[in-house]
């Protein structure tokens, strides 16, 4: 502009005033600052999802307690020997038609003179012990034999003999059963 009565009132070339800055210069300073906050807003956000979880565990904790508080353990015991005891009564109905076989073989086979004092079987072998009285040694061997004649009898073991005070002969016998065969008849 011009000059008007010796004042100018705009310079003609602008000089760049100290101490002042342009947009854009402190853009470092706005980074630092944008990033500090997105720390501390993930900071505080994962805080407090921790204390979130925190307070889930305990809740979780405080249920678990009280569930353990309301438990009958005597109803539970009771329980356990109920499952016990409820395997045992199942393998029995399963083995039950061989124990049934095996009693009506060991009955056909036994002779008249011959008496079964005691006896014991083992399932899963398929084999009979029992203890027996007889009046003399002739009918313990048709006993033995009368055993070995039937095709269902695998083995049998002769035990212990010896005569009572009466004169009767007491042995024992082991007798293992082909329970395949057995249960086939």
């Amino acid at each position: 502009m011009a000059d008007i009565g010796g004042i100018q009132l705009l310079p003609e070339a602008r000089k760049e005033l100290e101490g002042t800055k342009r947009k854009g210069e402190n853009r470092f300073l706005y980074i630092s600052i944008a990033i500090l906050s997105l720390v501390v807003v993930l900071g505080s956000g994962l805080v407090i999802y921790k204390m979130s979880l925190e307070k889930k565990i305990y809740d979780l904790n405080q249920s678990f307690l009280s569930l353990e508080q309301r438990r009958d353990k005597k109803a539970e015991t009771n329980l356990k020997i109920l499952s016990i005891q409820i395997s045992t009564i199942s393998d029995l109905i399963k083995n039950h038609i061989f124990l049934t076989k095996a009693f009506d073989k060991i009955g056909s086979l036994m002779d008249e003179k011959v008496q079964v004092s005691n006896f014991s079987i083992a399932i899963l072998t398929g084999k009979i012990s029992l203890k027996a009285r007889a009046l003399n040694y002739p009918a313990v061997a048709r006993q033995m034999a009368s055993f070995l004649s039937d095709g269902v009898v695998k083995d049998i073991s002769l035990g212990n003999m010896s005569t009572d005070t009466k004169g009767n002969i007491e042995f024992g016998a082991d007798i293992i059963f082909d329970k395949v065969k057995l249960l086939n008849k």
